[in-house]
């Protein structure tokens, strides 16, 4: 009796030491104990030959040891070793950096990669974990205080009485066309008697030449 309450109790501590120690070497039993107990806990999958898996290293660690998500449990899986290896085939895990989040033994969000580019990467971890696990939303930045803009004023524009000159009547195009037609016409009726004149003087020419003077 005194060895099942002892166990009781050193399973109470142990949790409650891996809820405060930050960062954790996965093991498969450890995980397997914190879900049961319906413990939050994230857990990073990589392996040690993966470039953004070292990118994001650091800043999961700084993550992991932010005293507002003391009451999460943070590992870290090498997808190589065993326990990793056996875990992250249990939950599908088919790429590195991933990062799967629990709640209450089942798994609540997976961000595959790294989301947003390295600089956004810890503060959407951070929200995702506030809000899906501790269901706490982080606080949102200040807004700036708008100030109310004057009325507007209508403009009202008196304008003089000015009696617009008159315009003068335009001409008819028709006027135009006749005019030109008369010219065409006059034109040509000179041109033919100017021709029947030079075509007489040639006659009378060719007679005077044939007969004499």
């Amino acid at each position: 009796m005194y060895k099942k309450y002892a166990s009781g109790a050193a399973f109470i501590l142990f949790c409650t030491t891996l809820a405060h120690a930050g960062l954790t070497e996965f093991s498969q039993s450890q995980f397997t104990n914190l879900l049961n107990a319906g413990k939050p806990v994230v857990v990073k999958f990589s392996a040690v030959w993966c470039g953004p898996c070292k990118q994001i290293a650091a800043p999961f660690t700084e993550v992991a040891n932010d005293p507002e998500l003391s009451g999460v449990t943070f590992f870290a899986a090498d997808i190589d070793q065993a326990d990793g290896k056996a875990v992250s085939g249990q939950y599908g895990v088919m790429g590195v950096p991933t990062i799967i989040l629990f709640a209450n033994g089942q798994e609540v969000d997976r961000q595959v990669g790294i989301e947003g580019g390295l600089p956004a990467f810890k503060n959407a971890i951070r929200s995702k974990i506030q809000s899906k696990l501790l269901g706490t939303a982080p606080a949102a930045p200040a807004q700036p205080e708008v100030m109310p803009e004057p009325e507007a004023v209508e403009e009202i524009i008196i304008e003089d009485d000015v009696t617009p000159a008159p315009v003068a009547p335009t001409q008819p195009e028709s006027k135009g066309l006749i005019g030109m037609l008369l010219s065409a016409i006059t034109g040509f009726f000179s041109f033919i008697i100017d021709a029947i004149k030079g075509a007489i003087n040639f006659v009378i020419d060719t007679i005077k030449g044939i007969f004499g003077k």
